[in-house]
């Protein structure tokens, strides 16, 4: 609690959490060339998570577990590292969260998933 009151408080941690969100999320989905999920001019919707589509398109219904079986797998025993994802309205999409000891980084590496 001392930590959280030294750095501004509960309203400065969500409004920097929030705007990071927002900008990581903006960041990471034109490196990829693809959106967020929440298209509102001012992602309304997105507090201190969005919501990133991944580049994988036209997978076919019955390659979908597939798929997520790959990206789990590809994540965490490849590169030990673990973004969620998830498999909504025919399009593969990743949840990220900001916290108060992340930044947006002046290069950010993007894992190209090939299923």
């Amino acid at each position: 609690m001392d930590f959280r009151e030294w750095v501004g408080g509960e309203e400065v941690i969500n409004d920097y959490c929030r705007n990071l969100a927002h900008e990581g999320g903006r960041r990471i989905a034109e490196i990829m060339g693809t959106r967020l999920m929440d298209e509102s001019a001012n992602l309304e919707q997105t507090l201190n998570m969005i919501n990133v589509e991944l580049p994988l398109y036209d997978v076919p219904s019955d390659r979908i577990e597939f798929a997520n079986d790959i990206l789990r797998d590809r994540q965490l025993l490849e590169l030990k590292l673990y973004a969620p994802h998830f498999y909504h309205n025919a399009k593969f999409w990743t949840r990220l969260s900001a916290q108060i000891n992340n930044e947006v980084c002046a290069h950010l590496f993007v894992i190209r998933f090939a299923c």
